[in-house]
């Protein structure tokens, strides 16, 4: 059953029904850490990571990281895995990623049994089986524009492949980093600039439209271990009017917060709310290795387990 309705949530993804959700299965959930904050990585991405929450954030990289990530996510049904690096080569400071998402044994329908339409009780008949894998190949860049400002830039190469069919498409993501006091930042993004359009290989075409986020971030130590907690407070919207959560409800603009108390080197424990989805979440510092873990509840599709592994070098 949740399979079934996994499926009915991916597919108009793919270009088989209204393209309003493309948008959502090209973004996934990459950074456990930042999923763990409930989705805070516009000011608090590290690594490789932040060249999908905002590149800006790569210029106060001070070390070269590696980072892999493996999430099952709604119980299992969506598999994502991610590998990246980020450090600097003669001088200028990037990243660079392959992230895939994928879906395996979808059952297809193109009739239904006992009745006409869905409403009046008719049944899919399963037709065939199928897989799908988003594949999702990253270059960002990030240099300073002022002793407070920070800007950065992702160029993202796309592919979709769905049983016999495939698309490709070409998207750029722009970031911002505002260093307003010693402790407290702002930040901004703006995915797909200006529309990321994906063409499938049967002449038909989606458009992901922007997303703007925007966002503060406060730093402040605590008085016990060297513990610091960062908290960050954002805003998203698509700019095509209304942004979706993950159960297809609409809103103009989505608030999310969340946050972590770390212990250097040692211990992370993060939570947040977004999307109306509490998450929380832990990370382990193992010398210059580092462990992460998410966990992300569902009403409808059962939990999301992420786990991911780094280095720093």
């Amino acid at each position: 059953m949740r399979r079934t309705l996994v499926t009915v949530l991916l597919l108009p993804s793919l270009g088989l029904a209204a393209p309003r959700y493309e948008a959502d299965n090209l973004r996934p959930e990459i950074g456990v850490a930042e999923i763990g904050r409930g989705n805070r990585g516009l000011l608090l991405a590290r690594g490789p990571a932040a060249a999908w929450w905002n590149p800006a954030l790569l210029q106060q990289e001070e070390q070269s990281r590696l980072a892999l990530q493996h999430s099952e996510l709604f119980g299992g049904l969506l598999s994502q895995d991610f590998i990246g690096c980020s450090g600097s080569w003669h001088g200028l400071r990037g990243a660079a990623f392959i992230s895939r998402s994928s879906v395996s044994d979808i059952p297809l329908s193109s009739a239904l049994d006992g009745g006409a339409t869905l409403e009046e009780g008719g049944r899919p008949i399963v037709s065939d089986r199928v897989d799908t894998a988003d594949w999702i190949l990253a270059l960002a860049l990030a240099r300073p524009v002022s002793d407070r400002l920070d800007a950065g830039a992702t160029l993202k190469l796309i592919w979709r492949d769905l049983a016999t069919h495939s698309a490709q498409g070409l998207g750029l993501d722009l970031g911002l980093r505002y260093r307003l006091l010693p402790r407290l930042e702002l930040g901004a993004s703006l995915k797909d600039v200006p529309a990321t359009m994906i063409l499938w290989d049967d002449g038909q075409s989606d458009t992901i439209w922007p997303e703007l986020a925007l966002g503060a971030a406060l730093l402040q130590p605590l008085p016990f271990a060297g513990a610091i907690l960062r908290t960050e407070l954002g805003a998203h919207t698509d700019l095509d009017g209304a942004t979706s959560d993950s159960r297809g409800h609409f809103r103009t603009i989505w608030l999310d917060a969340g946050g972590e108390i770390e212990f250097p080197g040692r211990l992370a424990l993060r939570a947040g709310y977004a999307e109306s989805r509490f998450s929380v979440g832990a990370g382990l510092g193992l010398g210059r290795f580092a462990v992460d873990y998410a966990f992300r509840p569902h009403e409808d599709l059962d939990t999301s387990h992420l786990v991911a592994a780094s280095c720093r070098f």
